[in-house]
């Protein structure tokens, strides 16, 4: 059965890429911004006086329906300008169209989920200025090809310790050199208990290796291979252990040694996986993201927001 691994008002949920964790002369297409990718240290003091931990992913959005009250929490996301959020658009897919922008708010440095949460001091909240989703994206008739959002908040950020973008780069062969097979991705998820099928309060970070498209194929169900599409990547095992619903729209991350410096880049997006017909809220095999570097057009319209 398929799992969209839900942004959870709505359907399916996304995951993340592993990257290559060698050479520090791999070759970038573009400097990227000092901020980006890095992850401070857990002794690492800061000028406003915020402490990094390193079991933070400082890009990770949460993104709420403004339809409740409090607002509720229905998946995640990436940051990776002060302005700009990438996620999935399954996130925000509703009977064939996309509900009001006034519908969502997004929120940064967070790693509890309850928006009024007293344990984020340094959280950064923004009401959503634009949703974008591809026009071929048509759910589940087009077994979620292009399943990636842009969402444009209405109040950028500052970037500190605890809320930093992530790195992009779209050159091909630095793409190859961070997908291999068997590379771990960094994920932010808020695992369903087995035991109480209920989601994490506190956002957990695990790591999934990065699966090739034929293993992917050839291990996973017939009735699941028509949804690893060609803009997908595949990610996780086969084991039971994969990500559960309420982890779509979150990035994964694979990191790249540059000049000492360890940065971790965009390369997937969560959106679906299969899972057995029992109830079960978590993936039972791989997982499936859409592949950043198939959607570099749509993204770069939106860098400069």
């Amino acid at each position: 059965m398929l799992l969209l691994l839900y942004c959870l008002v709505a359907a399916s949920a996304p995951f993340f890429i592993a990257a290559d964790q060698g050479s520090p002369d791999l070759p970038l297409a573009t400097e990227p911004p000092t901020e980006c990718g890095t992850i401070a240290p857990d002794d690492s003091l800061v000028l406003d006086g915020s402490v990094g931990k390193s079991d933070k992913l400082p890009w990770y959005a949460i993104i709420y329906t403004t339809t409740t009250r409090p607002y509720k929490q229905i998946g995640g996301g990436t940051l990776i300008t002060p302005s700009v959020v990438i996620s999935a658009a399954h996130c925000f897919w509703r009977n064939g169209e996309v509900p009001s922008k006034d519908n969502y708010a997004v929120a940064l440095g967070k790693t509890h989920s309850a928006w009024n949460s007293h344990a984020d001091v340094n959280a950064h909240k923004s009401d959503v200025k634009e949703i974008h989703i591809p026009p071929q994206f048509k759910g589940r008739n087009t077994n979620y090809r292009n399943d990636i959002a842009i969402v444009v908040m209405s109040d950028p950020v500052t970037y500190k310790v605890d809320i930093r973008p992530i790195c992009l780069n779209f050159d091909v062969q630095f793409e190859r050199l961070q997908l291999k097979d068997g590379i771990m991705g960094k994920i932010g998820t808020w695992n369903v208990s087995r035991e109480t099928l209920k989601l994490s309060k506190t956002l957990k970070v695990v790591e999934n290796p990065y699966i090739d498209a034929a293993t992917c194929i050839s291990e996973s169900p017939a009735s699941f291979r028509n949804s690893i599409t060609a803009d997908k990547i595949c990610i996780g095992y086969v084991n039971g252990t994969g990500l559960c619903r309420g982890d779509g729209g979150a990035g994964v991350a694979f990191p790249s040694q540059e000049q000492g410096v360890q940065r971790y880049y965009l390369r997937g997006v969560i959106s679906t996986a299969h899972t057995s017909d029992d109830g079960n809220l978590c993936a039972d095999g791989f997982v499936t993201a859409t592949a950043i570097g198939h959607h570099e057009h749509f993204i770069k319209q939106f860098i400069s927001v």
